[in-house]
C-alpha cells in the first residue's frame, strides 16, 4: 500500500470512527459475536470500555477486535443494531501468528494501523528479553545464597537433594522465584506460623499458579513440617480423607487447566 492510500485510509477512519457506534453504546447492553480459538461464542453484556483497534471491556471480560486467537465478529445492541463488524473473521478464526494477526489488521483497518502495531510487538519483545537477560543472569548469583538459606531450614536427609534443587532452578528468573517462595514459606514454618500464615508471605510476590505449586511441592519435601504443609495445601483442592492420604501436591495451574476442559 502507499503512503498516499495509508494516509487516505487514515483519514477516511477520521470521518467514519469504525468504534464511534461502540463508544456511544457504553453502559449499555451489548451481543457479541466473537470466536475463540476456533470455537464461535456469543455474549450478552453490559459494555464497560472500548479501547480503539485493540478490544472491548464487557462486564467480566476483555475482547480483542483482532487478537491472538480470538476476534470479534460483531457487536449488536438489544434492538439489533450492528454496532460494530468485521467480516474478514470467520467461524474458524484462530490466528496465532504475530505477521498473519498484523496481515489481518491490515485488511481490516489499514496498512499504518497494522504498521503500529508491528512496532509495538517488535519494542515489546525486545523489552520482555532483555528484562529475561537480567532476571536469568541475576538468578545465577543466587545459587550459593539459597544454598547456605536452605540449610537451617530443611531436613538433614534432604540436603543432598537440596543442592540439586537450588543448582537446578537458579538457571532462570522464573524458576528460581520458585526457591525463593518456597525459602520464605520454610522461614514462616520454622518460626511457628501455621501453614495458612506461611502460605500467605508470598502473596506479594506476585508469581503464578503453577510457581506457587512448585513451591508447595518443594516446601511439602524439604522441610520437616513438610507433611503438614502439604495436607493443609491440598484440603484447599479436595476433600479432607484425600488430602490426608494424597502422596503428592495439588498444582493449581494444571487443576484449572484441567477444570476447564
Amino acid at each position: 500500500m502507499t503512503n498516499e492510500n495509508q494516509n487516505q485510509g487514515g483519514l477516511e477512519r477520521e470521518l467514519n470512527n469504525p468504534f464511534q457506534k461502540l463508544k456511544e453504546a457504553v453502559g449499555q447492553k451489548v451481543k457479541v459475536d466473537y470466536v475463540w480459538y476456533g470455537s464461535p461464542h456469543s455474549d450478552e453484556r453490559t459494555l464497560k470500555n472500548v479501547e480503539d483497534y485493540a478490544n472491548i471491556e464487557i462486564e467480566g471480560s476483555g475482547i480483542p477486535f483482532v487478537g491472538y486467537g480470538s476476534a470479534i465478529q460483531r457487536v449488536t445492541n438489544e434492538k439489533g443494531n450492528v454496532l460494530y463488524e468485521n467480516p474478514n473473521i470467520s467461524d474458524s478464526y484462530d490466528v496465532r501468528n504475530p505477521t498473519e494477526r498484523e496481515d489481518l489488521v491490515a485488511r481490516t483497518f489499514g496498512q499504518d494501523i497494522a504498521d503500529k502495531m508491528k512496532d509495538d510487538r517488535i519494542r515489546s519483545d525486545k523489552d520482555f528479553k532483555e528484562r529475561k537477560r537480567k532476571s536469568d543472569e541475576h538468578a545465577r548469583t543466587k545459587t550459593q545464597d539459597y544454598l547456605e538459606q536452605g540449610k537451617s531450614l530443611i531436613r538433614e536427609d534432604v540436603l543432598n537433594d537440596w543442592e540439586t534443587y537450588v543448582t537446578n532452578n537458579t538457571k532462570d528468573g522464573y524458576s528460581a522465584g520458585v526457591v525463593d517462595a518456597s525459602l520464605r514459606v520454610m522461614q514462616a514454618l520454622s518460626e511457628g506460623k501455621t501453614p495458612e500464615e506461611a502460605e500467605k508471605v508470598t502473596y506479594e510476590m506476585g508469581i503464578t499458579g503453577f510457581m506457587t505449586g512448585g513451591m508447595a511441592q518443594a516446601v511439602s519435601h524439604f522441610h520437616p513440617r513438610g507433611d503438614e504443609f502439604k495436607q493443609y495445601w491440598n484440603r484447599q483442592f479436595m476433600d479432607e480423607k484425600d488430602a490426608e492420604t494424597a502422596k503428592g501436591v495439588v498444582n493449581p495451574a494444571i487443576l484449572t487447566i484441567g477444570q476447564k476442559e
